[in-house]
Formats: C-alpha cells, structure tokens, sequence
C-alpha cells in the first residue's frame, strides 16, 4: 500500500466515528476531529511526510452531543479551531485548551456565524480573529464601502444571504434590494486579509437569486443554483463587470448539491453519493458513495470522504 492507503488504514482500525476532517495539502496531513464510545472529542493528525499519526487527547474532556453542532479545522501548524455548540476553543498542537468563549451578541437573533479559515463573520457585523477571539466592529467598513445599503439593520428584513467556506477568508453577501422599481440581488465577495485589510473582490446587482454559492479557487466564476425546484442548472458566471451578467448554465440533477467547480469538473452532493462530472459534456467521471450526512473535505484533486464509518480518499 502507499503511504496514505498504509495510514488511513491504521487510523481506521480503531473503529472510532469521524466527526470532521481537514486536509492541509501543503504539509500533507490529514487532521480527523474522532468520538470514543463515550463521544469524548480528540484529534487524529496522518502526517504523510513523516508516515506516521500523531493522536491528541484534549486537556479539558469536550463531549459531541447527538444532533449538535460542531466545526472543526486547522487554523495552522500549530493550531486548531473547535465549535462545540455555542462555545469556541482554540486548541494547540498539544491538546491544550489556550482560548475558550461564547462569542455571543447580546441579541440572540444577530448570533448567526460563519466560520472561515482564520475568522468568524457574525451577522451583527462582528469580525472575530481566530488567533485571539478579539472582536472587530465592522459596521464602519460597509458604511464607507457601500453607502446606498443600510447593512447595520440588513438582517431584520430577512432579505440577505451570507456563503463561506473554512477553506478560505472569503465572504459572499447577497442582498435583495431594488433598482428604481426592479428587483435585484446585490452581489459583494469580500476577501479577508486581516480586520483591517478587507478587500472588495467584486460587487454588482443582478435580477437573479441562487442558493449554494461556491467560488472557484482561482477567485475567476461564482457558480449556484436557484432555489425553484423545476430549475435543474448550475449557473456560472464570470467575476467581471462585463462578462458577470451573462451566465453560462449547465444541466445537473437537482436533488444535488454543488460542492466544488473548476475549469472541467463540478462535484456534486447528493444524501448518500458524490458524483464527479465532467463540466462541459457533463459525464459522470466517478460515483461515490459516502455515509449520509457524513464530513468530507476537497483540497488539491483530492476528494476525502467516510464510508461506513472509515475514512477513504479518491484524486480527481
């Protein structure tokens, strides 16, 4: 067996469920959050350079709850981020327990979170840096950067979505606004460098609204899908002022989700497969079947995903 078959092998044989699981290309290691029986939380590191794997027991017992929420990634070599419900941990390479908060608003309805590579972007708009948890007010940056929408009360209205990814430090915000009197879907990625360096990666309005929003590696096309069932397309369109406004669609089953796209390929979620296609002549190049409801994790041609209860990897 290679170096990864031989080690996701040995880290299967414990037979211990897999909670989340993060793949670090560039130190190749595969990070796995795992339960014992009891469902006391720790972390698996398969290092591939080193061929070996490194088990991380946590210095304060944190517990998975049946139905409750967990994140889970690296933050970087030395270490990771933890949800477990409404509390948040960062966690060194040791198992230790260096910061621990709620992280809540005082109005429980603005605690709605995204988690991204090194932030948390709350919908009061609170920016929460991973490296300390310090809170960053960003009302004053969408009031210099866009002033003909109101974000402060955005959220009472129930006309906004927010997408992101832990993968990257971007946000994609839609808003449902007006153009005189058409509707329209206002459009602004945003690319966070740190609390003080947001940079405005596009924005534009459109009379169109998706669901599923995933942006390609290269920052180049935003791809959705639409939220009427009868619509079986992807929808792709090119991050340019000139060319956003004019989609390309392909056709896809809309029992699927979008989880990844690229130049030739879109990957496709369903409940208990994966499927790989190809873009443009939309052939299945490969057919997963996964356990439902079960982490998964696309990094560098590399799909990791669990089936019956182990882990197990395919390159694309």
């Amino acid at each position: 067996m290679s170096n990864i078959d031989n080690l996701i092998s040995q880290s299967n044989s414990n037979n211990f469920k897999i909670i989340k699981l993060d793949y670090i290309p560039e130190r190749q290691q595969i990070i796995l959050l795992k339960t014992k029986q009891n469902l006391e939380l720790f972390i698996e590191v398969l290092n591939l350079k080193t061929n070996d794997i490194k088990e991380i027991s946590l210095n304060e017992k944190i517990y998975a709850k049946p139905y409750g929420r967990i994140e889970f990634h690296s933050i970087d070599d030395e270490n990771f981020y933890l949800s477990a419900d409404s509390l948040h941990f960062k966690i060194n390479s040791n198992g230790e327990i260096i910061l621990k908060d709620q992280l809540d608003s005082k109005i429980s309805s603005l605690n709605h979170k995204h988690v991204l590579k090194n932030y948390i972007f709350r919908e009061d708009l609170e920016l929460i840096d991973l490296k300390d948890l310090k809170k960053y007010n960003l009302t004053g940056f969408f009031d210099d950067h866009f002033d003909q929408y109101d974000f402060i009360y955005f959220y009472f209205d129930d006309r906004y979505s927010i997408f992101s990814s832990s993968n990257e430090d971007i946000v994609i915000i839609i808003v449902y606004c007006k153009d005189g009197d058409d509707p329209k879907c206002f459009h602004c990625i945003l690319k966070i460098e740190s609390p003080e360096n947001i940079r405005v990666l596009f924005v534009d309005k459109i009379d169109d609204l998706g669901k599923y929003y995933v942006i390609s590696k290269n920052l180049s096309e935003l791809a959705y899908q639409k939220h009427f069932l009868d619509d079986d397309n992807v929808y792709v369109r090119k991050l340019s002022i000139e060319k956003f406004k004019e989609p390309e669609s392909f056709a896809i089953d809309n029992n699927a989700e979008l989880i990844f796209f690229n130049a030739h390929q879109f990957i496709l979620l369903y409940d208990e497969k994966i499927e790989i296609l190809e873009r443009y002549s939309n052939n299945l190049l490969k057919s997963i079947s996964i356990d439902q409801d079960s982490p998964y994790k696309i990094k560098k041609d590399m799909l990791l995903y669990v089936k019956d209860v182990k882990l197990n990897y395919t390159e694309f």
